[in-house]
């Protein structure tokens, strides 16, 4: 059990959920452990188990409820609309009319390249907030956003996509707001965020050079994409969880 928590604190952005779901455990322990045989322990693990699918749902509906009227969304949307003009002027440098692709359809390259935008943008959001933001409610925003715009890109586009790599992108914005939510609880949040971001858009950038070149290492590029947030988010985890050893050391020292 300890183990389920200490990984429950690592990978939530919600302290108050963590601390509801902690509560439900130890409960959930004592309960078992009071249990009368078999029977009755099983009855306690059914039960435990609907009373957390239940706070889990009340946590994910009070996210998104903040997130939609706690004007979280705006901020969402300005990173989205800054990042996005910032990409398109990037592309433009390097490879040209980024529209060249959508026939100079401007509302069809918007609604393939936004979505992409507001991976960034949910980290963004995250890492630069002042206050506990609602991750979890930030997040069901942005696959909702995506999914529309996924939508409407299969009815106008004459060039339809399979919904299998749209699904496996929505990873992405997870791993990214992990990476956001240690970010946050960094002594210099700010730096920390550029240097992350830059990584994050330069290993993209990476693989769109290397990927018309072909190789051996093809088939590895795809990797490249969620594999920079994962090795963020483990390098910000292991130094903040080395500070707080060392800290708690000195005291104990002291």
């Amino acid at each position: 059990m300890n183990l389920i928590l200490r990984w429950l604190r690592r990978l939530s952005a919600n302290d108050t959920a963590v601390r509801a779901v902690e509560q439900s455990l130890l409960d959930w322990k004592h309960e078992v452990d009071g249990a009368p045989g078999v029977l009755g322990a099983f009855a306690s693990d059914v039960r435990m188990a609907a009373g957390i699918g239940r706070l889990i749902a009340q946590v994910i509906g009070h996210d998104v409820a903040d997130a939609l009227m706690k004007g979280w969304w705006l901020r969402l949307a300005g990173w989205t609309f800054a990042l996005a003009v910032g990409l398109a002027v990037v592309v433009f440098a390097m490879f040209g009319d980024p529209r060249a692709g959508y026939q100079g359809r401007t509302l069809l390259w918007a609604l393939d390249f936004v979505p992409g935008a507001m991976i960034f943008a949910v980290f963004l959001t995250i890492a630069r907030a002042e206050r506990t933001p609602p991750a979890l409610g930030l997040l069901i925003c942005v696959g909702a956003m995506k999914a529309i715009a996924f939508a409407a890109f299969q009815q106008l586009s004459p060039y339809h996509r399979a919904w299998s790599p749209f699904i496996l992108w929505l990873f992405l914005p997870a791993l990214w707001m992990l990476v956001g939510d240690r970010v946050r609880r960094e002594i210099n949040p700010r730096r920390s965020a550029l240097v992350s971001l830059a990584i994050g858009f330069g290993m993209i950038l990476l693989a769109g050079l290397l990927w018309p070149l072909g190789g051996s290492y093809h088939g590895y590029l795809p990797w490249l994409t969620p594999a920079t947030p994962a090795a963020l988010w483990l390098y910000f985890l292991w130094k903040q969880e080395r500070s707080t050893m060392t800290a708690e050391t000195e005291e104990v020292h002291a």
